[in-house]
C-alpha cells in the first residue's frame, strides 16, 4: 500500500491533545507519514515541540516562518511525496481505519477531495454530538452556497490540488478554497464518523472570522435545480443575518488572484 502523507499544523498546541492527534495518525491501519508544521512560534518553542514530536516518531517536522493554518499548509506542499494527502488538527483524533477507508472511497468514486462525518468531543474527550456532511458532489456544491461542505481537518485530497493551488491567506481559508475550486474538482464525504473533532475554549477555529461571499453563493444557487433554489436562498439569507448579528464578515465576492 502506498504511504499517505498527512499534514498537521501546530501553534502553541496542548501537549496532551497533540500526543493523541499524532498517535492517531501514527497508528493508522494504512501506512502514513505525518508532516508536522510548526508556525508562528519563537525558537525556544520550536525546539521544545521538535523534541516532543521526535519522541513520538513524527515522520517530518517543518518550521514555517508565517503563523496560520493556511500559511503552514502552503509551506508544506512541496514536501508532499504521496499521490493523496490528508489533514489532521492538533487537538483532534482520527479513527484507526480513517485513512484506509478514505483512500478506498476516493479511488472508487474518482473524487478529488474526500471528507468524513465527524464525532464531536469535549475537552475531556467525551462524545457530545455527531455531524454528517453532504455525501455526494452535487449536494456538496449546493451546501457551499451558504457554508463549507467539509470538516476541513477530516479531508484527504489529490496532492496535485495543493501543488497547483495555494490556500488563500484570509479567514475561513478552507471555505474560500472549496468555493474557488468547485468547478475544477469532484467533492464527496464518507458517511462514516472517522474523525473526532474536539470542541474546547482554546480552539483556534473559534477565533477565525468566517466569511460569506455573496456573488459566489448566488452563482451556485442559480446553477442549482429549480426545486433547490428557494431553500438555498433562504439558508443563505439566514447565514448572512447570522454573520451580521455576530459581527462577522460578509463579502461581495472572493478576492481576485485568491491563490497567489
Amino acid at each position: 500500500m502506498e504511504r499517505i502523507d498527512v499534514l498537521l499544523p501546530i501553534h502553541k498546541s496542548n501537549y496532551s491533545y497533540l500526543r493523541e492527534a499524532v498517535e492517531s495518525i501514527n497508528n493508522q491501519s494504512h501506512p502514513t507519514r505525518l508532516i508536522c508544521i510548526l508556525n508562528g512560534m519563537n525558537d525556544v518553542e520550536n525546539s521544545e515541540y521538535t523534541s516532543f514530536l521526535s519522541c513520538l516518531g513524527v515522520g517530518k517536522i517543518l518550521v514555517s516562518p508565517t503563523r496560520g493554518v493556511a500559511a503552514a499548509l502552503n509551506y508544506a506542499a512541496p514536501f508532499i511525496q504521496s499521490a493523496y494527502v490528508g489533514r489532521q488538527d492538533d487537538d483532534d483524533i482520527s479513527h484507526p481505519d480513517r485513512i484506509r477507508i478514505q483512500v478506498e472511497a476516493i479511488r472508487s468514486s474518482s473524487a478529488h477531495v474526500m471528507g468524513t462525518a465527524i464525532i464531536e468531543i469535549n475537552e475531556e474527550g467525551r462524545i457530545i454530538g455527531q455531524k454528517q456532511y453532504p455525501r455526494y458532489h452535487r449536494k456538496c456544491i449546493e451546501t457551499l452556497s451558504y457554508k463549507t461542505c467539509f470538516c476541513h481537518p477530516s479531508v484527504i485530497m489529490d496532492s496535485s490540488i495543493l501543488f497547483d493551488h495555494s490556500y488563500p491567506l484570509i479567514g475561513s481559508e478552507d471555505y474560500a478554497m472549496w468555493l474557488s475550486l468547485r468547478n475544477l474538482y469532484k467533492f464527496e464525504n464518507c458517511p462514516h464518523p472517522l474523525y473526532r473533532y474536539r470542541r474546547h475554549s482554546r480552539q483556534t477555529s473559534k477565533n477565525n472570522i468566517p466569511y460569506i461571499f455573496i456573488c459566489e453563493s448566488l452563482s451556485i444557487i442559480c446553477e442549482s435545480s429549480l426545486l433547490s433554489r428557494p431553500m438555498l436562498l433562504l439558508l443563505l439569507i439566514i447565514h448572512i443575518a447570522n454573520c451580521v448579528y455576530k459581527g462577522r464578515s460578509v463579502m461581495v465576492r472572493l478576492p481576485k488572484n485568491i491563490h497567489n
